[in-house]
């Protein structure tokens, strides 16, 4: 009888996508991924790899970096 109670109790409570004793940031699974460091070395909190957006692995970090170069360029021509 103790264990429905408590098996009703934890079905209930919502957890993280990702339980880490590193205390890194939860990141949607479907969306992201954790891979190889990236060329420019973007370590994401810690962890030794670079956080990926799904489904061409590009570096998060990398990506806005190239942005705001795009952007830099654009309003110096």
């Amino acid at each position: 009888m103790m264990s429905d109670t408590k098996a009703a109790q934890t079905a209930s409570t919502p957890e993280p996508a990702i339980l880490s004793d590193r205390n890194v940031p939860a990141y949607d699974p479907s969306k992201y991924v954790l891979g190889k460091l990236c060329p420019r070395g973007h370590d994401y909190h810690g962890t030794g790899q670079s956080l990926r957006r799904l489904p061409k692995f590009v570096c998060l970090e990398c990506d806005a970096e190239r942005a705001r170069e795009r952007r830099q360029a654009k309003r110096q021509a």
